[in-house]
């Protein structure tokens, strides 16, 4: 039932923000169990695509790749199909993550700059702060500086300083410290690692 599809979602993702990503799948394939039940011709509830992108990132999480990409993709088609900006700057976001937890930083750089530049345009200010970090550590990581956008370090530290949406902010300080590192900034990153905590 369609009560019951929303407490798997809201469960999967409280145990995911706490790192319990066993927990989390469990519920949050339930939640893709559901999505496959919607017919393709109707837009799905809109729990159910970032939900889908959080069951990708945390199978990641645990190393299974495969079905992390299969997830984050599906959740990247659904939200093209319906045009849905908002589903689209998620389902990228967690696409991103995919690519930078299975060591592939230059093929995360074009789905978060996608995530970054959705979230700019449609002031999703819950998903630019984390976008433009990871998007950041996935430069450092590719061994890449400013690109001919900016600098993306500059513009996460910016972002992060000017957002007030606290969800995440543990793990986006300790992105952005490691992001920090690798810039040899190693102050800054001290001072973000120790936000992190």
């Amino acid at each position: 039932s369609g009560i019951a599809d929303e407490a798997h979602f809201f469960l999967g993702m409280a145990h995911h923000v706490r790192g319990e990503y066993g927990a989390a799948i469990e519920y949050l394939s339930k939640t893709s169990s559901a999505l496959k039940r919607t017919p393709v011709d109707l837009r799905p509830p809109r729990t159910y695509l970032p939900g889908l992108g959080r069951l990708a990132w945390a199978l990641a999480e645990v190393g299974n790749f495969p079905a992390a990409y299969d997830h984050a993709q599906h959740a990247v088609r659904i939200a093209e199909h319906w045009s849905d900006q908002l589903a689209l700057a998620h389902a990228t976001l967690c696409l991103g993550i995919v690519h930078l937890e299975h060591e592939e930083p230059g093929s995360a750089i074009p789905v978060l700059e996608c995530s970054v530049d959705l979230s700019r345009v449609g002031k999703f200010e819950h998903i630019l702060p984390h976008a433009a970090t990871l998007l950041a550590v996935a430069h450092a990581r590719a061994g890449r500086g400013a690109a001919s956008s900016g600098d993306p370090l500059q513009a996460a530290i910016e972002c992060d300083r000017s957002t007030t949406h606290r969800g995440l902010r543990g793990s986006r300080r300790a992105w952005l410290g490691e992001a920090l590192a690798n810039a040899g900034r190693l102050d800054e990153a001290s001072s973000k690692a120790d936000e992190a905590l």
